[in-house]
Parts: C-alpha cells; sequence; structure tokens
C-alpha cells in the first residue's frame, strides 16, 4: 500500500512538473530515487542545468567537432536516480546501455547544440550522447560508438 502511495506521489510530481514546460518534451528520465522517478525535460528546462562545451572527434563527423550540453553525471544528480545501468532510447528504438562506471571515465555529453547550431531530428538532435575522444586517425572504430546514442528520446536507470 506505501508503496502505491509513492507511485501515485511520483507520478503526480511527473505530471505537474510536465505541465510546467513551456515547449515541447525533449528527455524523459526515469528510474529508482527511493521512490520511483520521472522527469521530463524541455529545452529551457535542460538549458537550466550547468553547461558544459566540449571539442571532440566522433566517427560520422570529419575534424574536431564543437558540442554544447549537460554532463550526463549532472543530469543523473539533479534527477536524483541511482543505478548501475543508464539505458538510453532513441527515437527510431534503437537502444544502449551505458555502464555507470562509465560516468567516472568519461565527460559524457547530453549535447543538444553542435558548431553553435540547435541539433534537429536530421542532425541527429535534438540530443545526441557524446564520448570525448581526442583524436580519430586511428583508422579503427571508437569502442563506445554503440553507446553515442543520437535522437535520444529516454534515459531510464536500473540496476543490472
Amino acid at each position: 500500500m506505501l508503496a502505491a502511495v509513492f507511485l501515485s506521489a511520483a507520478a503526480i510530481a511527473a505530471d505537474q512538473e510536465s505541465r510546467a514546460l513551456a515547449g515541447p518534451v525533449l528527455l524523459e528520465v526515469s528510474g529508482q530515487g527511493g521512490a520511483p522517478v520521472l522527469r521530463r525535460f524541455d529545452r529551457d528546462a535542460l538549458m537550466a542545468l550547468p553547461q558544459t562545451s566540449i571539442q571532440t572527434y566522433t566517427d560520422w563527423t570529419d575534424g574536431p567537432q564543437q558540442f554544447d550540453g549537460v554532463l550526463l553525471v549532472d543530469l543523473l544528480d539533479h534527477v536524483g536516480v541511482e543505478g548501475s545501468v543508464i539505458t538510453a532510447h532513441a527515437l527510431n528504438d534503437y537502444y544502449a546501455e551505458i555502464p555507470a562506471s562509465d560516468l567516472s571515465r568519461h565527460d559524457i555529453l547530453i549535447a543538444h547544440t553542435w558548431n553553435g547550431e540547435r541539433m534537429r531530428v536530421r542532425d541527429r538532435g535534438p540530443l545526441w550522447i557524446i564520448y570525448p575522444s581526442n583524436n580519430r586517425q586511428s583508422g579503427q572504430p571508437d569502442i563506445d560508438n554503440s553507446k553515442m546514442v543520437w535522437q535520444l528520446q529516454k534515459l531510464h536507470v536500473s540496476e543490472q
């Protein structure tokens, strides 16, 4: 019975928060934080979080690229969810599992801006998970490619 009360309270809070958003929902984050958590973010809500810029290489772009956004660790801290696996879901139903241990090894970015421009769906946006890389001259695919989900829509944090 108590769990149902927590779930209902979390659902009510998430619903009230969604109605307060000024724009369309870009990202939904769910998981456990003592009680089930569901948070939705529009562009303004994401921009209100601490912002980070990185210059990096990807296997899908030529030369160094500038990405701006929110560090994944900061987003999850803000939402208050914990777990060992972050499952990232794209608009096209692609998903990838990101081990929480990656958060201490990489500055993983939820990018909303690419080379100064807002990303659109046709540009792998509006959100793209970016793992930083120093160089792409090796000719080998990056081992984190499968986790760099573009057209990111949802994150779910859970225990494995």
